[in-house]
């Protein structure tokens, strides 16, 4: 799992260099270069959570300081009774960033409903984070994430969940 994820680092950061010398050239040639949503070319991306390493997302940064999430999710689970499955996850998460002086500060809330085979973790999911994002290379950053998460069940185990969320999400911006 290491080695895919160093592959999959470096083959981004191979990309993001490759972009980042066509964002100069664009820069010096006569014509002027258009910028997507006004942000400096960051419009759409990928983000995997690294904690995890079940949540897909695809960004869409609206400006600068408004993105929305597609969140994708899964998770493969096999108990001491030789049972097994898939859990799936969708949602959709909304980020604004207000604060932008050292490191982007955002505030974000993700809505997720999560169904498949496991009784335990089907149910309504909503999270409410801070948001400190650390841009690593052009097009590529680093966001570590903390809040709270409320689950509301509704099979299996107990009905109503509170407590603490972390994350740290690596996202590339390709368009």
């Amino acid at each position: 799992m290491k080695k895919i994820l160093l592959s999959l680092l470096l083959s981004l950061s191979f990309a993001t260099t490759a972009f980042a010398q066509d964002d100069e050239e664009t820069k010096t040639s006569s014509a002027p270069a258009a910028k997507s949503a006004g942000n400096g070319g960051e419009f759409l991306g990928i983000s995997l959570d690294l904690t995890t390493m079940q949540e897909w997302n695809v960004v869409f940064k609206i400006n600068p300081k408004f993105a929305v999430t597609a969140i994708f999710g899964f998770d493969y689970w096999d108990d001491e009774d030789d049972n097994d499955g898939t859990d799936i996850l969708i949602g959709a998460g909304v980020a604004f960033t207000f604060y932008e002086a050292l490191l982007p500060l955002a505030a974000e809330a993700d809505l997720k409903l999560a169904f498949g085979d496991n009784d335990d973790e089907k149910g309504v999911r909503v999270d409410m984070l801070l948001d400190v994002t650390a841009p690593v290379l052009p097009h590529f950053n680093l966001t570590a994430k903390a809040g709270l998460q409320v689950i509301k069940h509704t099979e299996g185990r107990e009905e109503f969940y509170l407590g603490p969320v972390t994350k740290i999400n690596a996202t590339w911006f390709f368009l």
